[in-house]
């Protein structure tokens, strides 16, 4: 339905406080503050501008994977928290629920070669 909208030179206003929604459906993104549009652009250009940090999410496996192992569900948070504080010495734990991790990583100056962490990560 979109698709057609946008082949026909058509454009939707959608308003929304769910960040995901807007990633899914829209081309470009406006942020409204105190009734003014405050930046527009594409996601990629709003994030790469504005975002401070970025997200890092990790599952531990269930079922024959990494829980069922010998080691402990709070032995593999520990030696991922000890991983990322290692690696990452900024990062901070924003979210720990049943299996999923999450860490905010700020940006700094330097690129980081994810490669190299997905490689050790899955280690």
């Amino acid at each position: 339905m979109l698709q057609k909208f946008k082949e026909k030179g058509t454009g939707i206003l959608l308003t929304s406080h769910n960040m995901l929604e807007c990633e899914t459906l829209c081309g470009r993104i406006g942020i409204l503050s105190q009734g003014s549009l405050q930046c527009l652009g594409t996601l990629v250009h709003l994030k790469e501008t504005f975002a401070n940090y970025l997200i890092v999410r990790i599952t531990l496996g269930q079922g024959k994977g990494l829980a069922n192992q010998s080691e402990s569900q709070e032995t593999q948070i520990g030696n991922i928290a000890s991983f990322m504080t290692t690696h990452f010495v900024d990062c901070e734990l924003k979210d720990l629920k049943e299996r999923t991790i999450s860490y905010a990583i700020p940006k700094t100056g330097t690129p980081i070669r994810w490669s190299r962490y997905f490689t050790l990560l899955e280690l």
